[in-house]
């Protein structure tokens, strides 16, 4: 009978002391989904990993989905009474304020307080988390759109990049002189060419009549919206776009730069891991043009974020997590193997001409937009891009506007 005890009490001493050592049974588990691209999981999971180092008393789980599963769940888990994830990496502006308005995403500060996220990040960023003056998710990453151009064509022609629109069509009509096409845009899987109207609206009315556009509160007819599509057909009158460009994806444009036949593209910054090696040092960074000194400096920005579903239960532990997600060491090193850049005030940057050009230029914005299709509703963005692509071959504003208008009673709102 004493020797049965013995043995019971050894059993005991000896898990004690496996716990003691691990550290992992007894370790706080935090669940964390997000849409599996690039090398986001690889970059990640290693961070978790020297989080937990570091923390011995935390466990972090990453799952990592495809994007069409991603999204088809994503609306279930935060619509259930509970779920298993804790975080959610997402994306800001509308796709964000959809769940945050059927009350499925907990305010930021039910992890961390709301003073230390709005003092740590951009203005750009912070608008697309922000509702009705609260913040919903910490940003992550975002990179800039812009112009891209060939340094050695502007040079070789006397050009100087152009900083308004002005210049913008006298740079174009000088390349065109001497048989270089101004802009190379391959618009082959459509979205492409919505950049331009982006661009265009942010530039001409600002963000806040931008968003409301596409959420449907404004009619396409709307004089506005004419002024938008008088200077791109500007653009396509004076044949400043690539022939064939609905047969060229956006990525085959670019051998039309390499070889001098144009001499720009708008695009992200996603470009650079597609440029040439032989040329890259070659290419610049350049904000799309001012239109009006009235509007401030808006700039298409997709961000990405983490957010808390209002259903997740909320430990010391995850606050602690939070926490590190928000500072600047984790934005600085998880962006710089990304690519991308950190709204972070305080992030490092790599030294890369366009990530910094980026930085600089996403720091000073005053808002940011996530991008056509991401700031409407998907049943809206297919006919809408097929609409642009019509127009580039057209030119007829006054058909483009027609059918918009058509296609927003059908999918946003049927009443101003």
């Amino acid at each position: 009978m004493k020797l049965d005890r013995w043995f019971h009490r050894a059993n005991w001493l000896w898990a004690l002391v496996f716990l003691l050592l691990t550290g992992r049974s007894l370790a706080a588990t935090i669940e964390v989904v997000a849409i599996n691209t690039g090398n986001q999981k690889t970059v990640a999971s290693a961070l978790f990993r020297a989080y937990q180092d570091k923390n011995p008393g935390v466990q972090i789980n990453l799952t990592s989905l495809s994007d069409s599963e991603f999204k088809e769940q994503l609306p279930k888990w935060l619509a259930s009474s509970s779920t298993k994830y804790h975080l959610v990496f997402w994306q800001g502006g509308n796709r964000l304020f959809r769940f945050v308005n059927q009350g499925q995403v907990a305010p930021i500060s039910k992890a961390i307080p709301e003073g230390e996220i709005a003092a740590a990040f951009t203005p750009g960023s912070l608008g697309a988390v922000t509702l009705d003056d609260q913040i919903y998710a910490v940003p992550t990453s975002y990179y800039q759109w812009g112009i891209y151009y060939r340094k050695s064509i502007f040079r070789n022609a006397g050009l100087t990049p152009p900083s308004n629109w002005q210049e913008f069509i006298e740079v174009g009509q000088a390349l065109s002189r001497q048989g270089i096409t101004p802009i190379a845009l391959g618009n082959s899987g459509k979205w492409p060419a919505s950049a331009w109207f982006d661009y265009l609206n942010l530039r001409i009315n600002g963000l806040e009549f931008h968003k409301a556009l596409l959420q449907g509160e404004h009619s396409f007819n709307d004089p506005k919206v004419t002024q938008v599509f008088a200077h791109w057909k500007e653009l396509v009158d004076n044949g400043f776009f690539i022939k064939h460009q609905d047969v060229v994806d956006w990525n085959d444009a670019l051998p039309f730069i390499y070889h001098s036949h144009a001499a720009m593209v708008l695009i992200g910054n996603f470009v650079t891991g597609e440029l040439s090696p032989a040329m890259i040092d070659d290419f610049a960074f350049i904000p799309f043009p001012t239109i009006s000194s009235q509007v401030p400096s808006f700039e298409d920005a997709p961000l990405d974020v983490v957010m808390i579903p209002s259903n997740a239960s909320v430990s010391k532990e995850l606050k602690d997590f939070v926490k590190y997600l928000s500072s600047a060491s984790f934005q600085s090193e998880y962006n710089r193997e990304l690519g991308l850049i950190s709204p972070h005030v305080d992030a490092t940057l790599p030294n890369n001409e366009f990530i910094q050009s980026g930085a600089r230029l996403l720091a000073e914005a005053e808002g940011v937009a996530q991008f056509f299709d991401r700031d409407t509703k998907a049943a809206f963005v297919g006919p809408a891009l097929d609409v642009f692509a019509e127009f580039l071959k057209t030119g007829d504003a006054n058909a483009a506007q027609n059918r918009l208008e058509q296609l927003r009673q059908q999918h946003l709102s049927s009443t101003l």
